[in-house]
């Protein structure tokens, strides 16, 4: 109904308060082409057609066989043109649920014989495919930008890899501080030096800009820039052996810089950034993920933009397995639980109760008169989807096709008024939703661990970092699956795992850092040793306070930091090596300003 016909209708009943609308008459009220009413100029009720008599036991209202219509016995006598669809469209009754068979009907693969290694488990995830293309388009957006020879190799971009996991391990104000005299990292600064990391950052590529769709044309990706990268990763994950119990929620890439997709979440921890859906088991295990482009990337069917959103990342969740699936208020609708369960998949979400036309559970002020712990339960006869709202704190709704709220359990909740733990009763769905919704959020605690978080005005910068920490995370998490799986409890932390990751691509082939410089001409260039590096200069602030420098003898002869001959004689306080002979004194000259 119109908002122009809505206030003819208002305005009409108010005029003829006494008259009592048929059915007939509502219908063609609301069909009437132009708007106009038929009814305007009946004053009485002599005049109706078809006139509703109570007294008259004959007398039925006529039905409308074009009409479908799906009401409880309980409803109205016949439907009205005012019902929503969605109400009729379920039948709801409080009735107990009959739990269907939700055996799993696959199994996890026995683990390797022989556990692999952590850089075997992060190829797993991030394989040489996938580096070799970054090299290629780095070699060639450099040559494309400034016609300059990059020369980056697969060894380099692993070290260059490596270099930002340490970043994320070791975190300093400033990139540059890893390099600086006073913080010198030296796992960081003697593998590559500071100019050669920052040109590699200035042209990494992961794809070619000239084959990009300009924006408004068919086919424009938004995502350009990293699709490689990320339909490389979103393969290898879905190779991963998934859990019975998965759950999909979003996840936050902080950003706040330009960018048209960006989005703001306030519940989450970095409020600002790229919003990233996410399908992950509930040992936090992410299966496949979608990055929301803003409106658009995501199509909005009759279901709704987030139950579209639970389709698409379930579509690699094999059929008919039993497969559980879990998501928040945000995806849920009886409408999709209803269409998992036609492919197969068993689901629970919590649910609005703006999404429950027709379901007539119990309000919420009559569950909190019953007391903390009481619920009610309405099953859908039709799908056999049962709703159960509980009351704790306040209410709340769940949505399942597998489990309801019987049988009960009791939970520890505080209680304000006695200062103490009671027990309070609590529906199984609720349990279950408790237990396995949280593997997204494990996973994203996981990342916040050692994140790689370097300021850049280039989002797909933050966004690839992102995709390297989803790598760790996830190669860890399954080798933890492994161990347990061969009952073994001696696990490596995330912190020595993924450490060890960075340590063998920042390391050549022997598993010895890159030296530094040229090779000298006596040595094998094949095999090149580290070359020793000289002492730090002290800053002037020490070098010229006149303060404790007392010459001290070495044994080994070193360079002199003024002329560069061998001395034996170095300063007690700057650790330098300087001359201290008749004719040259070098070691007054360098501590004076």
């Amino acid at each position: 109904m119109s908002k122009r016909e809505e206030r003819l209708f208002r305005s009409q009943t108010t005029r003829n308060a006494n008259h009592i609308f048929s059915r007939d008459e509502a219908v063609q009220y609301i069909l009437e082409p132009d708007g106009e009413l038929s009814d305007l100029e009946i004053e009485d009720d002599e005049d109706l057609d078809h006139e509703e008599d109570d007294n008259d036991p004959d007398w039925n209202p006529p039905v409308d066989p074009s009409l479908e219509y799906n009401v409880d016995e309980d409803d109205l006598p016949y439907p009205t043109p005012f019902q929503s669809s969605s109400s009729r469209e379920f039948r709801w009754r409080k009735q107990n649920f009959e739990s269907p068979d939700v055996t799993w009907k696959s199994s996890l693969p026995p683990p390797p014989p022989e556990i692999p290694t952590p850089i075997e488990y992060f190829k797993q995830m991030f394989d040489d495919d996938m580096v070799e293309r970054l090299v290629f388009q780095s070699n060639l957006y450099a040559m494309q930008k400034e016609g300059v020879q990059l020369k980056v190799t697969n060894k380099e971009m692993g070290q260059f890899l490596g270099i930002h996991m340490l970043m994320g391990i070791i975190k300093q104000p400033t990139m540059s501080q890893h390099w600086n005299r006073a913080t010198r990292f030296p796992l960081i600064a003697d593998v590559m030096p500071r100019d050669r990391f920052k040109t590699l950052r200035r042209f990494f590529h992961a794809n070619d800009n000239h084959l990009a769709v300009p924006k408004g044309q068919d086919g424009y990706d938004s995502l350009f820039k990293l699709r490689p990268v990320i339909d490389g990763l979103r393969a290898n994950l879905t190779k991963i052996p998934a859990e019975e119990r998965q759950s999909i929620d979003e996840q936050m890439v902080p950003f706040k810089g330009k960018l048209r997709f960006k989005q703001y979440l306030k519940d989450k921890p970095h409020s600002w950034g790229i919003k990233i859906f996410s399908r992950a088991g509930a040992s936090g295990i992410i299966y496949d993920f979608e990055v929301y482009t803003g409106k658009g990337s995501v199509p909005v069917t009759e279901l709704g933009q987030g139950a579209e959103v639970v389709l698409r990342l379930a579509e690699e969740i094999p059929r008919d397995k039993n497969f559980k699936l879990f998501f928040d208020n945000y995806y849920t609708s009886i409408p999709l639980i209803r269409e998992l369960l036609l492919h197969g998949i068993h689901s629970a979400g919590t649910v609005r109760t703006n999404r429950l036309k027709g379901c007539n559970i119990e309000a919420d002020d009559l569950l909190k008169k019953k007391g903390r712990g009481s619920f009610d339960y309405r099953v859908e006869t039709n799908s056999g989807i049962v709703v159960t709202k509980w009351f704790d704190n306040k209410s709340v709704c769940i949505a399942s096709s597998f489990v309801g709220a019987e049988p009960s359990d009791n939970c520890k909740r505080w209680d304000r008024n006695s200062k103490k733990y009671v027990d309070v009763v609590r529906p199984l769905c609720i349990a279950e939703y408790n237990k396995f919704m949280g593997g997204v959020d494990l996973s994203d605690m996981l990342i916040e661990l050692y994140r790689i978080d370097i300021r850049g005005k280039k989002w797909y910068m933050r966004l690839f970092y992102y995709f390297l920490d989803l790598s760790v995370v996830n190669a860890w998490l399954l080798y933890r699956r492994h161990m347990g799986q061969q009952g073994r409890t001696h696990n490596k932390s995330l912190l020595d795992f993924k450490s060890e990751i960075a340590n063998y691509l920042t390391s050549t082939n022997d598993g010895t850092p890159k030296p530094r410089g040229r090779p000298l001409r006596d040595q094998d260039c094949s095999t090149p040793k580290r070359p020793k590096l000289a002492k730090p200069k002290p800053y002037d602030s020490v070098r010229y306070d006149g303060i404790q420098h007392w010459p001290e003898a070495v044994a080994d002869k070193k360079r002199c930091r003024l002329c560069s001959a061998y001395a034996r004689i170095q300063c007690f306080k700057c650790h330098v090596s300087l001359c201290l002979v008749k004719n040259r004194n070098c070691f007054k000259i360098f501590h004076t300003q």
